[in-house]
């Protein structure tokens, strides 16, 4: 019969240390990224832009004219862990680091039901498509 002794976040199986919990919170952490990927369109890196500064523009909003688009951008987040406000934060990130200061929306979905009940709640992804833009005209 096992003897099982719990200290904080260490376990002791008879004598043994698991750090099994430290894991699991570690797993839990990762889990709530949200991640971007990204596909460059023009190389702007050297300029990167302050992530409060980078400007949002919705599907329905009007790209001004002098506007050139930075990257492509796929974002992707789990559904449990992550909201609209992770995502946005993690585009207009990504969009000051390749050195773009507006970043448009094209969607953002939460995962449909086949998805949920494919991947388990755990693992149904949100998703967002979005360009990166340079736009000279915009404060930024």
């Amino acid at each position: 019969m096992n003897h099982i002794t719990v200290f904080q976040d260490i376990i002791l199986i008879d004598g043994r240390t698991t750090m099994k919990p430290l894991i699991a919170l570690m797993t839990i952490s990762l889990a709530g990224c949200v991640s971007v990927n990204s596909s460059v369109l023009m190389d702007r890196s050297a300029y990167p832009v302050p992530q409060p500064r980078v400007q949002v523009l919705l599907p329905s909003d009007t790209v001004p004219a002098d506007c050139e688009r930075v990257a492509l951008l796929h974002g992707s987040g789990g559904e449990i862990w992550t909201n609209e406000a992770d995502m946005w934060d993690k585009l207009r990130e990504e969009t000051g680091l390749l050195g773009g200061n507006v970043v448009q929306l094209v969607t953002m979905e939460d995962p449909g039901w086949g998805e949920r009940l494919l991947a388990g709640p755990d693992h149904a992804d949100r998703d967002a498509e979005a360009i990166a833009l340079w736009c000279p005209s915009s404060n930024g």
